[in-house]
């Protein structure tokens, strides 16, 4: 649970860290749009094989996985920001998008195997709910380190930090999960 909260609150501070990044390097209007377009594309054409390719493997490597890729592409990015172009943003954004699709499927895979049939429905509901309030919480946390004066690399680290305590969440959850796929593929009415 604290493992997908953090990794949510991450990715929304991220998120709002590089829109005012966007805001404050490009001169275009529509860099705004190709902001939102590098990140929610990806998740469109994505998620469905993603979630595909998330039978048979274990469920907490592939959490891990993505959490430690997310933190290295945003620390190689906060380090280097300010000698490339705006737009390689763009391209973190779908690189962090995609990333981030294998950790959420997993996540609530996992689930199945954490809760008990008769509790998963609160279960279900309780992530449900922690998604919206990270994310949530991760934008208003951004909003006010901003106006704080905090700079944008100083927030992609803090995100790393927190996609960090997330991985390390992850690796505490024993025995390690393989989601097995169900029946012979067959689709049945």
């Amino acid at each position: 649970f604290l493992a997908r909260v953090f990794s949510i609150l991450a990715e929304s501070m991220m998120f709002f860290a590089l829109l005012k990044w966007i805001e404050m390097q490009s001169q275009h209007m529509n860099s705004f749009t190709w902001f939102y377009v590098a990140f929610y594309l990806p998740i469109t054409f994505f998620s469905l094989p993603i979630g595909a390719w998330i039978e048979n493997k274990t469920l907490q490597k592939v959490m891990i996985y993505s959490d430690f890729f997310r933190v290295v592409a945003l620390i190689v990015f906060a380090l280097f920001m300010y000698q490339i172009g705006y737009e390689w943003t763009f391209v973190l954004l779908i690189i962090i998008s995609i990333l981030g699709q294998f950790f959420l499927p997993a996540n609530q895979s996992l689930l199945t195997f954490v809760v008990s049939n008769e509790d998963r429905a609160k279960a279900n509901g309780l992530l449900q709910m922690a998604y919206t309030v990270s994310k949530i919480t991760g934008g208003l946390l951004a909003s006010f380190l901003i106006k704080q004066s905090v700079s944008i690399p100083i927030l992609l680290f803090l995100s790393a930090i927190i996609l960090f305590l997330s991985l390390l969440l992850v690796m505490k959850i024993k025995p390690y999960v393989k989601k097995e796929s169900v029946g012979d593929g067959k689709i049945v009415p």
